[in-house]
């Protein structure tokens, strides 16, 4: 019991500690202001304090697909081109018969539908990005 007590007086504490940083300004937009005023760019840049680096820590994407011009820069998908990519890629991964012909015909055609459907996900995401995650998978080939 007595540990539950301490516990919860930990966490009020740690709130009004939180409510004081909040009054005094925040913090982060002053603290960047200082910085900006104490360093030089280059050193900003080199330790990752920019603007544009914030915005990637603050993005749920890796920074490659938000930095690569490969990948920003890129048109998007044409129809079906999407889908060629993964029966190309399936056929690497898998062999060169789409069919599994161990299987029968129709299992062996489900089971190269979801694979496929699964390749171009990752091929959607990777030539997107962000639309991809932003955009539920709306747009494009298929």
């Amino acid at each position: 019991q007595a540990d539950k007590e301490e516990r919860r007086v930990r966490r009020a504490e740690a709130r009004a500690r939180a409510a004081e940083r909040a009054r005094r300004g925040g913090g982060k937009g002053k603290l960047k202001e200082r910085l900006a005023q104490l360093a030089e760019p280059e050193t900003l840049k080199q330790a990752m304090l920019t603007d544009v680096d914030e915005k990637i820590r603050a993005t749920d994407l890796p920074e490659r697909l938000q930095t690569d011009p490969s990948v920003v820069d890129r048109p998007p998908p044409e129809a079906g081109e999407v889908r060629h990519e993964a029966q190309w890629c399936y056929e690497r991964l898998f062999g060169e018969s789409l069919y599994d012909s161990s299987l029968p015909e129709a299992a062996a055609a489900l089971l190269m539908s979801r694979r496929i459907e699964a390749i171009e996900a990752v091929l959607r995401l990777l030539r997107q990005g962000s639309e991809a995650e932003g955009g539920g998978g709306g747009g494009g080939g298929g």
